[in-house]
């Protein structure tokens, strides 16, 4: 097991693999809550997150419809929908 240490800037200190530094990276830039209206990055309706788990999956919800739709989705696939877009 490799063993690593993150400076206070949270800089990846060398010792880690590329892949390694990039998922920390990629963590490190999610502020999604519970709460928070998203979308897909790739488009389609907004959603309104109930839940982020330990696993970086959103729980969202949506209406389609009047109907209530449910979705877990990875938080990677995800964007915030800008204030004036709600």
């Amino acid at each position: 097991m490799l063993s690593a240490t993150l400076d206070k800037d949270c800089q990846i200190c060398e010792n880690w693999g590329e892949s390694e530094a990039k998922r920390l990276t990629k963590k490190k830039e999610h502020v999604l809550r519970a709460g928070d209206v998203v979308r897909l990055r790739s488009g389609g309706p907004k959603m309104t997150i109930a839940l982020v788990d330990s696993a970086d999956d959103c729980h969202c919800h949506w209406f389609d419809g009047g109907e209530l739709k449910t979705s877990v989705v990875d938080i990677n696939t995800l964007e915030k929908v800008e204030e004036q877009e709600q």
